[in-house]
């Protein structure tokens, strides 16, 4: 019979290797981004309590939903606020896309539908720019219009878009 009492032990709390700030780096770095000097101006210029960096210095520890909220309502990057220097890993485009389709529940129909909308939406495009319309400049168009529609188009996906529509210009000529 096993002995119920190992298999019964609390799991450990995982310990990342990443440090994270100290309240006091937290909370410089908050000064920097708000040009205010005083613990309660900071606050009251994320839309917090007067206290609630003092109730930090009190716990050393910080409210991590509270910072995370307020840098997103002064849409400050929390990479860059949390981890600046570190390299991180976003979901490729066609896994966030698998995603949001999940979610959504969008069936073959839908995507189609919302294909041709945005087709029709860059058709003028080509007139204004005076653009070919192959099917390669067509697909460019459509699928940054429907990435930037989603939310999900980062600047390093813009320059490749760009990047692309140009090496595509390129091998015209």
């Amino acid at each position: 019979m096993p002995n119920d009492t190992t298999e019964n032990r609390p799991q450990r709390s995982f310990k990342s290797k990443q440090e994270l700030m100290s309240v006091d780096e937290c909370i410089e770095k908050l000064r920097y981004l708000s040009g205010c000097q005083s613990d309660s101006a900071v606050a009251r210029w994320f839309g917090w309590k007067d206290n609630t960096l003092a109730n930090w210095r009190r716990r050393a520890s910080i409210s991590y939903d509270t910072l995370v909220l307020g840098l997103l309502n002064r849409s400050v990057s929390v990479d860059w606020f949390l981890l600046p220097y570190q390299p991180l890993t976003y979901p490729s485009l066609s896994e966030y896309q698998q995603l949001q389709d999940s979610q959504r529940g969008y069936g073959h129909a839908d995507k189609v539908a919302e294909t041709l909308q945005a087709l029709e939406r860059v058709q003028p495009l080509f007139n204004e720019f005076n653009l070919a319309a192959t099917e390669q400049n067509k697909a460019l168009l459509v699928e940054t219009l429907l990435l930037h529609q989603h939310d999900v188009i980062p600047v390093s996906l813009v320059l490749r878009q760009v990047a692309r529509a140009l090496a595509s210009a390129q091998a015209q000529s």
